[in-house]
């Protein structure tokens, strides 16, 4: 059997890799994590637009929770009245175009993608995270900038999210 003929100094076709990324749990700004403990458990603390990584699922718990105390009625504190109105826009303008929103998509805030995008390289065996040989050639700006190319994003208390 004959193959096609490569150009002259071209690697071989290797197989798509596929990589199911990891739940990474909700962290704010300082790269503190706080725990989920059950993955079927969502919060419901406030949230602030200073998290480097929401679950929309969060979002949904805490407008059920903000909800149920009253923050759409007046009966509650003016700030939980804001963040009710802050999440209801930013659900209503992400979940036409993010479909995962209801099984939990992640969302990711804008000046940490970049972490998140090297994170994933490294998750799913594309780079290994001690090599510094070639990771630290690697233009990770523009390797987010193509990573993000499938993403759409909306503004959260100041803050732009990512999602897809």
């Amino acid at each position: 059997m004959t193959h096609p003929a490569r150009p002259s100094g071209a690697l071989p076709m290797q197989p798509a890799r596929v990589c199911v990324l990891p739940v990474r749990s909700r962290g704010n700004a300082d790269g503190e994590h706080q725990s989920k403990g059950n993955a079927m458990a969502h919060t419901t603390e406030a949230i602030t637009g200073t998290e480097n990584i929401l679950d929309s699922r969060d979002i949904d718990a805490r407008i059920e929770h903000l909800e149920a105390e009253g923050a759409d009625s007046g009966d509650s504190a003016p700030e939980e009245a804001e963040e009710l109105a802050a999440l209801l826009a930013f659900r209503e303008e992400m979940q036409g175009y993010v479909p995962d929103w209801n099984y939990g998509a992640t969302l990711i805030r804008d000046d940490y993608m970049q972490s998140y995008a090297q994170e994933t390289a490294e998750d799913c065996g594309m780079i290994q995270r001690d090599a510094a040989w070639p990771a630290c050639h690697i233009d990770w700006e523009a390797a987010t900038a193509a990573f993000q190319q499938d993403y759409t994003s909306a503004e959260l208390m100041g803050s732009t999210y990512w999602g897809r």
